[in-house]
């Protein structure tokens, strides 16, 4: 899945959810990759911090479940792309969409985790660039 999007704060905690259809039964990686603010301005070497929220199928009934992340590492990198490891998950259900179920249920919600001080202070901005969500199945 390719996405460009840049977010600008319009509220405390900016947040953006991507919907991830036909994700099947399987172990991935999920990544998400940030473009940083220089991309735009040249001057701008400030870096973002992110949290995530994964909503999937837990249930042959279709129920959703939510799993709050907040990665280890999770400070964008200045000078380039930051593919940052957001967690390793085993779908137990696979989410097809097709014209017999056509809920898009797995999504992967991702926002800022920069503080208003963070960001009074200058160190860390709340707008986030992000070039793509990466699920990368786990070959065992």
């Amino acid at each position: 899945m390719k996405i460009n999007l840049g977010l600008d704060p319009t509220s405390t905690e900016p947040s953006v959810e991507f919907s991830i259809p036909n994700t099947l039964s399987a172990k991935y990686n999920i990544y998400c990759v940030f473009v940083p603010a220089k991309i735009v301005d040249s001057n701008n070497v400030t870096p973002t911090k992110a949290k995530f929220q994964l909503t999937y199928i837990r249930r042959a009934s279709g129920s959703t479940f939510i799993k709050r992340i907040t990665p280890a590492n999770n400070v964008t990198n200045t000078e380039g792309l930051t593919k940052m490891f957001v967690d390793q998950f085993d779908f137990e259900f696979a989410n097809i969409v097709d014209a017999e179920y056509e809920r898009i249920a797995v999504k992967l919600e991702v926002s800022t985790n920069v503080t208003a001080q963070e960001e009074q202070s200058g160190n860390f901005s709340r707008t986030m660039r992000i070039d793509c969500i990466i699920l990368e199945p786990v070959l065992e």
